[in-house]
């Protein structure tokens, strides 16, 4: 695997290029992935299950599917808006903005998820009926205050990465500091944060599970009353986790083929 020397100013970024060998762990790897899922229907068939159940239950998890990725993308987006302006509040020198970041960032951090989805959804209302939100409504504003405090050390940590040199000459052909990090550090920042970012989307569409918890009927709160209902339950979560891990497999691809692509443009350039 070979490295690209991209120097700006003073400064020098080692940006990998995926080899050949690489592809082809890749295609090795979903060969493997093909065989577990083989594997785990023969065991379910061994075990005793009722396979066929879960053939014919499947239809109803894979209609919620559009919900759980609107849920997650809505939640992911709100998370990155709100994990850039605490980024940007934390790297900043003024108390104003300081505080209240790193204040956000240590209650969502300590708070469990489904604590504060139920204090979004139960509590808030006893305070002010203006306050009642629908559950899809709780789920994304919890979904997103929660990682969004996560993301806000992703930034940070991307900004902080960007090397000094290229502010430095930026300073030098007189940019300002505003210009100098939405022009110059920011963009690059960006490319940094992306594979963290998507993993977070990723890791976000699986915590949406929680918001069945509060009346939403998505995935595993669809799964869990089927199975609750026709006494297999047993089948039905498992059916579940197989759907989880499908979209996982599906969206994993997806990030792996954008970062690609985004090397191959930063390795145009350079």
């Amino acid at each position: 695997m070979r490295n690209i020397l991209n120097n700006f100013g003073s400064a020098k970024v080692w940006v990998p290029t995926r080899s050949s060998e690489f592809a082809t762990i890749l295609r090795h790897e979903k060969l493997v992935q093909a065989s577990l899922l083989l594997g785990f229907i023969t065991m379910f068939m061994v075990l005793g299950l009722d396979v066929q159940y879960m053939l014919d239950k499947l239809p109803l998890l894979v209609v919620t599917i559009p919900l759980v990725l609107v849920i997650s993308f809505c939640a992911t987006v709100l998370a990155c808006l709100l994990g850039l302006i605490a980024a940007l509040s934390r790297l900043s020198n003024s108390p104003i903005y300081y505080v209240p970041a790193k204040l956000y960032v240590s209650l969502f951090q300590g708070i469990p998820l489904i604590v504060l989805l139920f204090i979004l959804y139960f509590g808030l209302p006893h305070l002010n009926p203006v306050l009642l939100l629908t559950p899809i409504q709780a789920g994304i504003i919890g979904l997103a205050l929660s990682n969004g405090a996560f993301l806000t050390e992703v930034f940070r940590s991307s900004v902080l990465s960007v090397p000094e040199g290229q502010s430095e000459a930026a300073r030098a052909i007189g940019m300002s500091s505003r210009q100098r990090m939405w022009r110059i550090i920011l963009p690059q920042a960006a490319r940094i944060a992306l594979p963290p970012t998507a993993n977070y989307y990723i890791f976000i569409l699986k915590d949406s599970a929680l918001v069945g918890f509060i009346g939403v009927a998505e995935l595993f709160s669809t799964a869990q009353s089927i199975g609750q209902r026709d006494f297999k339950i047993l089948e039905m979560l498992l059916l579940a986790g197989a759907v989880y891990w499908i979209i996982t497999i599906v969206l994993s691809s997806i990030q792996t083929k954008l970062e690609q692509r985004m090397e191959t443009a930063y390795s145009r350039e350079t």
